[in-house]
């Protein structure tokens, strides 16, 4: 599948989840816990997914960037743009499977934190990064490395959104 498919793809579970919280307004309430719970199950399927993938070429550099990963996933406020480049970096290797995750994260995310400006923010963190990355040649850069930046990214940031709760 051609890799700005498998971005729109992603995306469109925002716009899903969108309209979903629209038509179920009275039942998000007592089922907000649990869609959190699940979207930070998902997110734990795409750092353990990738990690996989990234130790299979295990080095220093790799445990640099995961641990480069885990630091910024404590500081950035919406994963969006490593969702953007794990996916880019992942077409070759799992990316419907990665595509499919984001779209269930997407569907949940925007569910939770229902509004317009959620889709605008994401199209401007997600969807317009990766149509970028899609359209120029990245063919030089190491997806393992883009990987495993990725699979700590996703660990830390479910670990700070589990703890906050």
């Amino acid at each position: 599948m051609d890799a700005f498919w498998l971005v729109i793809y992603a995306y469109l579970g925002l716009i899903l989840g969108y309209f979903l919280r629209r038509i179920t307004k009275e039942e998000m309430k007592p089922g907000e816990n649990y869609f959190r719970k699940s979207g930070m199950v998902i997110m734990l399927l795409m750092a353990f997914l990738s990690l996989v993938i990234f130790t299979s070429d295990l080095n220093r550099d790799l445990g640099a960037l995961f641990g480069l990963g885990l630091v910024l996933g404590m500081i950035f406020r919406t994963p969006y743009p490593v969702f953007a480049l794990g996916l880019v970096f992942a077409i070759g290797r799992f990316g419907l499977i990665l595509a499919s995750l984001i779209f269930v994260f997407g569907l949940i995310d925007s569910s939770l934190k229902w509004g317009r400006n959620l889709l605008v923010e994401t199209f401007m963190y997600f969807l317009l990064p990766a149509l970028v990355l899609v359209y120029y040649d990245l063919s030089f850069v190491n997806e393992f490395m883009v990987l495993a930046f990725f699979s700590g990214f996703c660990f830390s940031y479910a670990y700070k959104v589990l703890t906050r709760d």
